[in-house]
């Protein structure tokens, strides 16, 4: 074992809790501010899909109107022509309304789930800022002093969207043999 003088060894266990203080709350920060961009993300892409909702509801309303006149016209008559042109969409709403709620409501609910994971997937793709594709990156204390964590501690990496459990090359291992 090594002489340390016992001075430096308390210091340093004093000041772990002090560390772990700050690298708390350096990663509440860090969700927030990921959280806060997630939401202004989905914000940002909600904004652009309603307003070219909007563009092409007010484009099929003239439309509809444009087939309502031309079949009125047609039919001497512009409550027929609108007329049919309504049987025409209440027939499709009850198509759509019988047919296929079930696959309508699936398809939102995957473009949602797909919006947050490839937020995730963007965030955590293994490789952090060092180069290091174990997921586990050191961080810096309150005195600037780098904070790591225990190299004798497996940690999962990711590699194509799967959890893989990397040894350290400190610790000591047991192979088994199956």
């Amino acid at each position: 074992m090594t002489d340390l003088p016992k001075h430096s060894v308390l210091d340093r266990l004093k000041q772990i809790p002090v560390d772990m203080r700050a690298y708390v709350e350096k990663r509440l920060e860090l969700v927030a501010l990921e959280t806060g961009e997630k939401i202004a993300n989905i914000f940002a892409k909600t904004a652009s899909t309603v307003a070219t909702t909007l563009i092409a509801l007010m484009a099929l309303l003239f439309f509809l109107l444009a087939a309502g006149f031309f079949l009125g016209d047609l039919l001497d008559s512009y409550a027929m022509g609108f007329g049919v042109v309504a049987l025409f969409l209440a027939v499709f709403a009850l198509v759509v309304y019988l047919l296929a709620p079930e696959a309508i409501e699936d398809k939102v609910r995957e473009r949602i789930a797909r919006e947050f994971l490839n937020d995730n997937r963007s965030d955590s793709s293994g490789v952090d800022d060092s180069g290091d594709e174990t997921g586990v990156s050191g961080a810096a204390g309150p005195n600037g002093a780098a904070v790591m964590a225990d190299p004798t501690v497996s940690a999962p990496a990711r590699h194509n969207d799967e959890t893989v459990l990397v040894e350290s090359p400190i610790a000591p291992t047991k192979s088994k043999t199956s």
